[in-house]
């Protein structure tokens, strides 16, 4: 089959430079990643970029391919202008951190989303992109640092609590403890925070003060046992 797919790229790629049609080479850039050829998938994406130079998939491609080949200066580019660009960096980061995380290098590819984004830092869910892309690097601590300074740009955001919590529990479980416990005990604390807390307490094995954040899960909703 790699054979077949080797063939049909090498004749996609020769009609695309003889017509200059990008429609060819994105067909190519797309059968040499279907074969993991990493090279021949650059050389593809560098001609559809060429013959699109405003196609915004075709510059996605590209900085991704340079990306997985380690080429992570030549990624950077378009990769901060599409951040840029964006209505909402922090969901852009997000779609380029889920993509990043199937790259090899995945230190490399964190130092990449870390170098994008640093003008954004001032933003909570920009750091939880951070953090998830620390701990898809095996970077356990710093996941940590990104989440609780998540929680510091936004001390009454759930979700950065929770994703706190969550990262903090691999390594210093009474801690992340005692952050859900705090938010818990104010005001109008949701169900999920309320349910992290209780699953927390059994994995801890304290299960008398669970069960009393189960009753209360309960008492607010009866009919979602």
């Amino acid at each position: 089959q790699k054979g077949e797919l080797g063939a049909a790229y090498s004749i996609y790629l020769k009609l695309a430079r003889e017509t200059k049609d990008p429609r060819l080479a994105r067909r190519a850039t797309e059968l040499a990643v279907q074969g993991r050829a990493i090279s021949q998938s650059v050389e593809a994406a560098e001609l559809w970029r060429q013959l699109a130079p405003e196609s915004r998939e075709a510059g996605q491609a590209l900085a991704l391919l340079y990306a997985s080949s380690g080429r992570f200066d030549e990624a950077f580019p378009p990769l901060a202008a599409e951040v840029k660009a964006a209505a909402s960096p922090a969901a852009e980061l997000a779609r380029i951190q889920r993509n990043l995380a199937r790259v090899p290098d995945r230190k490399g590819a964190f130092a990449l989303l870390e170098r994008l984004a640093q003008p954004y830092l001032g933003d909570a869910d920009v750091r939880l992109v951070l953090a998830g892309g620390a701990q898809a690097a095996g970077l356990s601590s710093r996941a940590v640092d990104e989440a609780k300074a998540a929680v510091a740009l936004r001390p009454d955001y759930e979700r950065a609590i929770l994703a706190a919590a969550q990262f903090l529990q691999a390594t210093d479980r009474p801690a992340a403890l005692a952050m859900l416990e705090q938010r818990v005990a104010q005001p109008g604390a949701s169900a999920d925070l309320r349910l992290a807390y209780a699953r927390l307490l059994v994995a801890d094995r304290k299960y008398g003060p669970a069960r009393a954040q189960f009753e209360q899960l309960l008492q607010a909703d009866p009919k979602n046992p």
